[in-house]
């Protein structure tokens, strides 16, 4: 008999590019979860089974024990043959999410902040917390708790969907997320934004977000051409990264991964795995801010940068001033990938202008006709980035139709104290 899907809940997730989900389904059956808890009861290790995070309650070094064993009989059942080296360590395993959101209720004339849409305890005196989280998170998050249950606060928790928290480990942005949205909501706004600012001086950027559809995303996608996206209240337009000698601006509504101390590992990984001397052209696909374009600007003569979210595009073009490179010539493209029409903006291929492609694409993966567009440009090497392991079997066999497979299978721990990972194959002919 066919086991039921399970839903695992996750408190602040931001990986699908322009669309941020509450909440994923995962099959059981032989699904990457079903396999951790196994691996987990085989050697007695106790799990938090309806927990937003799951692992977090184990120690560490057998967390990384679970998921290495897990990963390795995963590959196997479907059909994988190359093993997966070993677990790339996240250096901060637990207080890392630079992304974090609370969904707000209001029950009885009381606002709760809550992980999901479910209201698990009517007394907490608090938000619900995580220690996947950066303590500030939880200090903001706590000083909002109050404000909104107070006389003077109380109509933005009627009018609210989530409030958001992104930044990095040294920069935050505040978004609040409305269903109704008038003239008295941002002047509440405006004011409430003055008191949280005394809570936590990294706070550089307050904006609101309008989604009169109540959606389950907390930064909707989809939504009415008249209606506005975002409003920034007060700060700065963007957000900074540095890695290396590297420096990112990061606008509210870009992709950015959630664990800041991991991103130099995934970097250095891609790179060894490019290991380029010869190819002249890099095609960076669904590229956000330009975090690898311009990492990798003095490895090649050309980079081409497409990404659907044009605020993100804005802000990769803003970011080659910042990293200007005398070698690479770089350009950035607003473009919905879809049904493998990337070939419409990009160069004809060649013999004689090699190629190399990272493909870092939303939760649901890449269709296969995309991969079908990709292959045929006969590229060197193809790295491909998944932050949703279920998504390998199904790529690869679509790869291995085009004569691609995986030579090398790099897994890193992107996601620490929950069952997921975030994994980087390079694929060659």
């Amino acid at each position: 008999m066919k086991k039921k899907s399970q839903k695992y809940k996750d408190p602040g997730d931001i990986r699908p590019k322009g669309v941020m989900t509450a909440t994923k389904t995962i099959s059981t059956d032989n699904s990457f979860l079903y396999i951790i808890k196994k691996e987990a009861k085989k050697i007695s290790v106790p799990i938090k089974e309806n927990s937003i995070e799951p692992l977090a309650c184990l120690d560490y070094s057998k967390e990384l024990e679970i998921k290495n064993r897990s990963l390795a009989i995963y590959l196997k059942q479907n059909g994988i043959s190359v093993p997966a080296d070993k677990l790339i360590q996240s250096p901060k395993p637990r207080y890392y999410r630079t992304t974090s959101r609370r969904r707000i209720i209001v029950k009885h004339g009381k606002t709760y902040l809550c992980f999901t849409n479910i209201l698990n305890n009517s007394d907490a005196d608090g938000p619900e917390t995580s220690i996947l989280e950066p303590t500030d998170h939880e200090s903001i998050y706590t000083s909002l708790y109050h404000e909104l249950n107070s006389s003077m606060y109380s109509i933005l928790g009627k009018c609210l969907n989530y409030i958001i928290i992104r930044g990095s480990y040294q920069e935050y942005i505040i978004i609040f997320n409305f269903h109704t949205l008038n003239g008295p909501v941002i002047r509440k706004v405006r004011s409430i934004v003055d008191s949280i600012k005394k809570v936590c001086d990294k706070i550089i950027g307050t904006f609101v977000y309008f989604d009169p559809s109540r959606s389950k995303y907390y930064l909707e996608i989809e939504r009415p051409e008249s209606s506005f996206q975002v409003k920034k209240i007060s700060g700065y337009d963007n957000f900074q990264l540095k890695i290396d000698s590297k420096k990112y601006f990061v606008p509210p509504l870009s992709f950015s991964q959630i664990n800041e101390s991991c991103l130099p590992l995934m970097i250095y990984t891609i790179k060894n795995m490019l290991n380029n001397h010869t190819r002249k052209r890099l095609i960076d696909i669904y590229c956000g801010y330009g975090l690898f374009s311009h990492y990798f600007n003095d490895l090649y003569k050309e980079i081409i940068g497409i990404d659907a979210c044009r605020s993100s595009i804005k802000a990769a073009q803003l970011n080659s001033k910042f990293n200007p490179s005398a070698k690479t010539n770089t350009f950035f493209r607003s473009f919905f990938i879809k049904n493998g029409n990337c070939n419409t903006i990009l160069p004809v291929p060649g013999p004689l202008i090699k190629e190399d492609i990272i493909l870092d694409p939303p939760y649901n993966g890449v269709d296969k006709k995309t991969i079908q567009a990709i292959a045929l440009r006969n590229p060197e090497k193809v790295i491909h980035i998944f932050c949703n392991i279920e998504q390998i079997p199904i790529a690869l066999n679509q790869w291995k139709n085009y004569g691609y497979t995986a030579k090398k299978i790099m897994p890193i721990d992107m996601f620490a104290g929950t069952p997921q990972i975030e994994v980087i194959v390079l694929l060659e002919k």
